[in-house]
């Protein structure tokens, strides 16, 4: 399999759903070495569109949009087992796992977080051993991609010490440290109002909204 021009400049959020990854996607977004691929209203779009059908081209669009910038930014739920197709692809990406304890992730998708889990059948059979499975892929993941190329973010932390996490981040990844935490507030949501910044789309490849909207559509 080929390896992806540029990947190197992809820095790729996985975990959970309701483990943090939004928030943390939208912070990392509004420093100015990142750009954040969106398609539609989410920046998720290739969860679905790439990785089950291991489509390569799309994956070379994207890491060579904002030539200007250092990182291409995407965020993607529930890809921790396809660690070893990162490698084999993109071993030299920048991977960040979001990962939650268990009380508070079955909380959320127990309560208004449910729309996260629908559909995942292993969950409605077995809740717990559901999120075990995720977490395993989550802890062996860097074993598999390389420690220097992964970090492992603890929801937890995030919520406590946001100032920290994102400290310890941009030394990892060569960038100032000039991270807005502020859009973080600790009852684990961000600020809804500031995310209206982001664009609904990009043009150059804008294609790929419709193609998810399609596929959604004929589900």
């Amino acid at each position: 399999m080929s390896i992806i021009p540029n990947h190197q400049r992809m820095v790729i959020v996985l975990g959970m759903a309701r483990s943090g990854t939004t928030v943390f996607t939208y912070i990392l977004a509004k420093h100015p070495e990142f750009g954040l691929f969106r398609a539609g209203s989410e920046a998720w779009v290739l969860e679905n569109a790439c990785i089950p059908d291991k489509n390569i081209s799309r994956l070379k669009e994207v890491a060579e949009l904002y030539p200007a910038r250092k990182y291409v930014l995407l965020k993607r739920p529930w890809q921790e087992k396809h660690a070893q197709w990162f490698k084999e692809v993109m071993p030299n990406a920048r991977y960040i796992i979001m990962l939650r304890e268990r009380d508070g992730i079955m909380k959320s998708w127990n309560g208004s977080g449910n729309w996260a889990i629908r559909g995942h059948n292993g969950y409605q059979s077995n809740p717990e051993a559901y999120y075990d499975e995720y977490r395993d892929y989550a802890l062996s993941f860097p074993d598999i991609i390389g420690p220097e190329s992964c970090q492992i973010i603890r929801y937890e932390e995030l919520l406590n010490s946001p100032a920290d996490v994102f400290k310890r981040l941009s030394g990892w990844l060569e960038v100032e440290d000039c991270f807005n935490v502020s859009l973080y507030k600790k009852n684990g949501h961000w600020d809804r109002k500031r995310s209206q910044e982001f664009p609904k789309g990009i043009s150059e490849i804008s294609r790929f909204g419709q193609e998810e909207y399609e596929m959604r559509k004929a589900c």
